[in-house]
């Protein structure tokens, strides 16, 4: 989701941020996710780099994982919920 109609090349380099605290001016570019399977959350990050490096960013800062419901999967005679989590990121560009 891009937050701004700001098109910038793409980047090579992308910082991993974890915590709010930005000493640089920066611009947020837009929210990056991906869904998270049998994925390690260490190739969830990798993708979301990848990410943002076609947006032009500079860093990715990680906001968390959230739940985005859950789907019911039939075995047997049972009925299992299945949830989905995703891992989001906001990509950002210093000023």
């Amino acid at each position: 989701m891009r937050y701004t109609t700001e098109i910038f090349p793409p980047t090579t380099q992308i910082e991993v941020i974890h915590t709010k605290s930005i000493s640089r001016d920066y611009i947020e570019i837009g929210e990056i996710a991906i869904r998270l399977k049998k994925a390690t959350q260490e190739n969830a990050v990798l993708y979301l780099i990848t990410k943002a490096k076609e947006l032009g960013a500079d860093a990715i800062l990680i906001i968390g994982e959230r739940s985005r419901g859950a789907a019911a999967m039939p075995i047997g005679h049972l009925v299992v919920a299945v949830p989905f989590r995703e891992l989001y990121a906001i990509a950002i560009k210093y000023k």
